[in-house]
């Protein structure tokens, strides 16, 4: 019985520590007293006063609908057999563990009434002794037994209507009805029948209930499920909040690394930028241009330095050829178009840039274009390493705004044909548009152009 006890607080405990909500109170007690009657093989003895019983539970709530409770009860019970010749009083003592449910929030989970109607299903054991006695005048012998205290397992079924009078005091009237695991609860030595049915004992019984710290806090069995739902968000809130806020700190750490990583973007922005002062007008700003007097009408990389190009149109020579001709028509020997001696190119290891040429203000592509374009594609269709970008001039006419726009919609337009045409994949393209140079300031076809240029 000890054991059984033990383990009964201890799981009540667990469930407790594991239950949901903090911000409410959830334990209640209960006193009872009443009546109540054994159903077993011989008479209750209904014509003379009812043995009382008495009982004690603790509950704890885990919602407003649920519960799990702890009770003691005692059920002292006689009666007589039909001839009135036996009779026999004993006495019971039971400890349960019960799952109790509130039926009248399960069914309408936001009702408000004081008025409810519960129910409880358990498991415990009993100890009872019994005092048997047979009458004087029957023919077996007159005999006097008392049965030594035995130990049982029960099954109690019970269900409670209740009025809330405060938010701490409660009203019920309970009927206990209780199956024990024997036939013999009256402790005759011959009546344990086998095959039998079991005895059981029903009660009536008056209760009060004392809410624990229903006072100062809202408690389980005075809330609808709406009010005690918030609550459970709230914790999740809580918890959530905590791990905000520890992220948060983490965060901060992480904007500090940002910072100083963002003012190193700046300064590469900067750095890295077309616009700012270019007094060659290569189309590089000075804090980049590793050539600062470039000639005019060189074509240049990114770092302004100057890059061959191969001017096949009109009077102008190719760059492996030691003259070219001005649109002047004078001679020059010794450097390329873009004013690059032929030792450099050896030296940096340059080739012939690809060029394709437009009429004023166009983006149509004349046969020579399209031949450029598809030697360019069949490169980069060969060796699928390369990668192309495209830069975009325009000449001096014009304002800056117009031939920036123009400037890369005609590399666009190169792009587009070798996507369209070649099905060269447009990530191994790159467009650029740089605007318009600034010499000659004339109509002038060798700056309206697209230069090429192959990297890995």
């Amino acid at each position: 019985m000890k054991r059984f006890l033990s383990l009964i607080f201890a799981l009540s405990f667990i469930i407790n520590a594991f239950s949901q909500g903090s911000g409410f109170s959830k334990w209640s007690v209960t006193g009872e007293y009443g009546l109540n009657l054994v159903l077993g093989d011989y008479i209750p003895e209904v014509s003379k006063p009812l043995p009382p019983t008495y009982g004690l539970t603790i509950e704890n709530a885990f919602t407003p609908i649920y519960g799990l409770s702890v009770d003691y009860y005692s059920f002292p019970y006689k009666g007589v057999n039909e001839t009135n010749t036996v009779s026999f009083t004993a006495n019971l003592q039971n400890v349960d563990m019960n799952f109790t449910i509130n039926f009248t929030k399960m069914i309408f989970p936001n009702i408000n009434s004081k008025l409810t109607v519960n129910g409880s299903l358990g498991i415990g054991a009993a100890k009872y002794s019994a005092k048997y006695s047979q009458n004087v005048g029957n023919r077996l012998p007159i005999t006097d037994s008392i049965t030594t205290p035995k130990y049982i397992s029960a099954i109690p079924v019970s269900f409670l209507i209740e009025y809330n009078m405060s938010k701490s005091l409660a009203l019920g009237l309970r009927i206990h009805y209780r199956a024990y695991m024997t036939d013999n609860l009256e402790g005759a030595p011959y009546l344990n029948w086998k095959g039998s049915t079991n005895d059981y004992i029903s009660a009536i019984n008056l209760s009060v209930r004392y809410k624990i710290g229903a006072t100062s806090k809202n408690h389980l069995r005075n809330m609808t499920m709406k009010e005690y739902e918030p609550n459970e968000l709230a914790d999740m809130v809580k918890a959530t909040a905590d791990k905000v806020n520890k992220l948060g700190v983490a965060l901060t750490k992480l904007e500090k690394k940002v910072d100083n990583q963002g003012r190193r973007i700046d300064s590469m922005q900067v750095f890295f930028s077309n616009d700012g002062k270019d007094s060659d007008g290569d189309g590089v700003p000075d804090q980049r241009d590793r050539s600062p007097n470039t000639p005019p009408n060189t074509a240049v990389d990114f770092w302004g330095v100057p890059i061959p190009v191969n001017n096949n149109v009109n009077n102008v020579t190719q760059t492996t050829n030691k003259q070219y001709t001005t649109q002047t028509g004078k001679a020059q020997t010794g450097k390329n178009l873009a004013g690059t001696n032929q030792s450099d190119i050896v030296q940096h290891g340059w080739d012939d840039i690809p060029t394709v040429y437009f009429e004023f203000d166009r983006l149509d592509l004349d046969n020579d274009a399209l031949e450029t374009i598809g030697k360019v594609a069949a490169k980069l269709d060969t060796d699928k390493g390369l990668l192309v970008e495209v830069r975009g001039y325009c000449d001096f006419v014009g304002n800056n705004p117009y031939n920036e726009k123009l400037s890369l919609r005609r590399a666009e337009r190169v792009k587009a044909e070798m996507v369209k045409m070649w099905n060269i994949s447009p990530d191994r393209i790159i467009v650029n548009g740089k605007g318009k140079i600034l010499e000659p300031r004339v109509k002038y076809r060798p700056n309206r152009r697209c230069d090429l240029f192959f990297s890995r």
